[in-house]
């Protein structure tokens, strides 16, 4: 299991809280904070690397980071 950071942002795209949970794959991850964002613009983080950003609403067609 990894530890995952979900950030959810304002309209701004700044921060306003963020949740802490852990999966034991990316596109676990990915599943809960889909579910967790409820059409909320966030980021998903594990550690330094950002997984996705999910814009305002339900994600379709996502592009994931890699480094």
């Amino acid at each position: 299991m990894f530890g995952y950071r979900l950030y959810f942002l304002n309209g701004a795209g700044h921060i306003t809280s963020s949740d802490e949970f852990m999966a034991s794959t990316d596109h676990a991850a990915i599943e809960l904070a889909e579910e967790r964002r409820a059409n909320q613009s966030a980021e998903l983080w594990q550690g330094k690397r950002r997984i996705i950003v999910f814009e305002g609403r339900a994600a379709t067609g996502l592009t994931l980071f890699s480094e």
